[in-house]
């Protein structure tokens, strides 16, 4: 019988929206709207989530769209803090339009951390691949946030800065890196995982490369279905945030822990371990990565990679989940201390390359 899944750590989009029409992205192209649609998470279904499951001590907000577009973010940046639930925007946002009510809320309840996309060190430059984008619209926003930051004596939310490098941009990497440095955020070069995309000499030259292959993304991305599982803002399971095509269940309706454990995305973690033949109705019988695995490009996840290692973090994430639910405020406490500790001993970020150059 395979193991009760009940990851710490969830990925829940606040949004599938957006106000930019960057060239390269499946949102533009209209493949998100058609596949999973458009729209916010509301207020009322992430309360309902958290309060249902506060064994939950992570959420990562940022997929498809938008997330500081969603009209209830403030709302749901309060009730996470009250909670000790930590949010963070790692996966990216474009940082446009964000209210000044937002900026306060996310100073105030220290939500941790946010990657902002800039692809350039000047307007010209960026808004050719965040078309639509503002740059000295961002880069003011970011400002904002530092002083009420500043004004607080916190470093939250720490911030990043990722640069994709397609050929013609690579020449504002040191200028773009220096002003990252400026404004005290950490700053990283990845390219475009289109075919074609060039500037991989770039992101070579800023600094340590790690080789984002098939093998890898399966690592990456793929075990996100046992340990980070993203949902769709309407509650449906997408398992991974790659997949925009379609569902394997749906956490506000049938319960997270019970989709988390239904059928469906059961068979595709058996895929993704080499396990069972493809199906129609899984959405990894869709996707790149597990087509290139099954011609043997690349290792099947293995049960060991699919749970937090070692029985000292089971044991670890068990003594988090009650201490955040009893006393939320010490948790917040343990947690930044856990994280500067963490930064002690963490080298410096890598540039993130495929290893066919996309």
């Amino acid at each position: 019988m395979p193991p009760w899944i009940q990851p710490p750590r969830i990925r829940l989009g606040a949004s599938t929206t957006c106000q930019l029409h960057c060239p390269l992205c499946p949102t533009t192209r209209g493949e998100v709207r058609k596949g999973i649609g458009t729209g916010f998470l509301k207020f009322e279904d992430f309360r309902g989530l958290v309060d249902e499951n506060p064994w939950v001590l992570d959420i990562e907000l940022s997929t498809w769209g938008e997330p500081f577009l969603n009209p209830d973010l403030s709302a749901i940046v309060e009730y996470a803090h009250r909670k000790g639930v930590s949010l963070s925007a790692g996966n990216g946002s474009n940082f446009n339009d964000v209210p000044q009510t937002v900026l306060e809320a996310l100073v105030r309840c220290e939500f941790w951390s946010i990657t902002c996309a800039l692809d350039g060190a000047c307007q010209k430059t960026h808004s050719r691949y965040r078309a639509g984008g503002d740059f000295d619209r961002v880069i003011g926003n970011i400002r904002r946030l530092n002083s009420l930051k500043a004004a607080r004596g916190t470093p939250f939310p720490l911030l990043k800065w990722q640069f994709v490098a397609l050929g013609d941009n690579e020449g504002e990497i040191p200028a773009a890196r220096e002003l990252a440095r400026e404004l005290g955020m950490e700053f990283f070069v990845k390219l475009s995982w289109e075919p074609g995309a060039e500037g991989r000499a770039a992101a070579q030259a800023a600094g340590p490369v790690t080789v984002y292959d098939t093998d890898l993304i399966l690592r990456r991305i793929c075990t996100q279905l046992w340990r980070q599982p993203q949902i769709n803002f309407d509650g449906r399971l997408l398992g991974c945030c790659s997949n925009f095509w379609a569902d394997l269940g749906d956490a506000f309706t049938e319960g997270l822990v019970e989709s988390l454990n239904g059928e469906r995305i059961g068979y595709a973690r058996r895929m993704l371990m080499g396990q069972a033949p493809p199906r129609a109705d899984i959405p990894c019988a869709s996707c790149p990565t597990y087509r290139e695995a099954a011609e043997g490009k690349a290792r099947w996840i293995t049960p060991a990679e699919t749970v937090w290692p070692g029985s000292f973090a089971s044991a670890a994430f068990r003594g988090a989940s009650w201490l955040k639910t009893a006393h939320p405020g010490a948790f917040r406490r343990l947690r930044r201390e856990a994280y500067f500790a963490w930064r002690r001993l963490r080298p410096s970020p890598s540039a993130i390359v495929r290893s066919d150059g996309r």
